[in-house]
């Protein structure tokens, strides 16, 4: 099956709250490169939080360039988490991303702060009855790195480091308690009582909208986002799957016009293909490699004439894909040679 390049395309979505916003979704993250640290961030108009999809630049909120803010849906987004762009990257707002400075050239990493990490292992396997190590992963054998995070005595407390000293004790914000088993303060939450009607499933009728969309929980099951089915489909609750109208009796009647169609590629020629409105070039002497061009996958920021590269995957067989610029194809796929 072809793969299709790797862009940053717009999808619209109700959240529990029902207020609709676009939503940027970066098909590949490069959180890898990033560290959240530092104190809470207060919010003064949580509203940001939802029309920036709960990523916020940190340069908008006293930190440097290279710095976000993950808004805490949790506390109704009147604090955020600060987060550092690492490995000499910088936070590209457009595409909610920790990214090469080359495309966003109003940020110079080296006036940034970027915080520490240790790479020493921990010595002991963890977690135990009452220390963890962040990384850490007993079902690897991974003790994690240090410094070791000991439990306190208090709800919420816990000691950073071997010197474990009443006086020391840290506390998680409030609301939230230390896990050993995550080694991380997290909250307690409370499921949702839809979601918690199936403890095998993710998937429910919408109560509102039981024909045109469903209810997808999150992980935690302390809510759900509402989805559409395509136009044409409805949602067929005993398959948990949106389906032919004439497989679900009653909704046969229903008309769900949800318009889930990819942008036009416009007259640009700006590129060698074209795919969902992104222009894109194949690169030479790398058939791995192609340059996006220009579209919403490059990201409003990146300075004209800096194509931003990237490269096919490996597939489910093992096999690795190649781009193939051939107008009306413009996707990543296995070389007919490799079949």
């Amino acid at each position: 099956m072809p793969y299709l390049p790797a862009v940053y395309g717009i999808f619209r979505r109700d959240i529990h709250t029902e207020s609709q916003y676009e939503i940027m979704l970066p098909l590949v993250l490069l959180f890898a490169s990033a560290l959240a640290s530092g104190p809470p961030i207060t919010i003064t108009d949580t509203q940001v939080c939802i029309d920036e999809n709960g990523y916020l630049p940190g340069i908008d909120n006293g930190l440097d360039c290279c710095a976000f803010v993950v808004c805490d849906a949790a506390r109704l987004n009147k604090t955020g988490f600060q987060g550092a762009c690492m490995g000499g990257t910088v936070w590209n707002n457009d595409l909610k991303v920790c990214d090469d400075p080359k495309y966003v050239p109003d940020c110079d990493p080296t006036t940034c702060v970027v915080p520490k990490r240790t790479g020493a292992p921990c010595a002991d396997a963890q977690p135990s009855a009452t220390t963890c190590c962040v990384g850490q992963n007993p079902d690897q054998g991974i003790n994690g790195y240090e410094p070791v995070f000991t439990a306190g005595p208090s709800e919420g407390g816990y000691y950073v480091g071997s010197d474990v000293d009443i006086e020391l004790e840290s506390f998680c914000p409030f609301g939230q308690i230390f896990v050993l088993e995550d080694c991380c303060c997290e909250y307690e939450f409370v499921e949702d009582p839809i979601c918690a009607e199936d403890p095998e499933s993710f998937f429910f009728a919408n109560p509102d909208d039981p024909c045109c969309s469903f209810l997808q929980c999150w992980a935690n099951r302390t809510g759900y986002d509402t989805l559409n089915c395509m136009g044409g489909s409805v949602y067929n609750a005993e398959n948990q799957t949106c389906d032919t109208i004439y497989n679900v009796m009653d909704c046969m009647a229903a008309v769900c016009d949800n318009d889930f169609t990819d942008p036009p590629c416009d007259d640009s020629g700006l590129g060698e293909c074209c795919r969902a409105g992104t222009w894109f070039n194949a690169v030479a002497d790398d058939p791995i490699q192609y340059e996006i061009v220009a579209g919403q996958g490059k990201g409003e920021s990146s300075p004209s004439g800096v194509n931003r590269l990237s490269c096919c995957p490996v597939n489910m067989a093992g096999e690795q894909m190649e781009f193939n610029a051939t107008p009306g194809i413009c996707c990543c796929e296995v070389p007919a040679d490799a079949l």
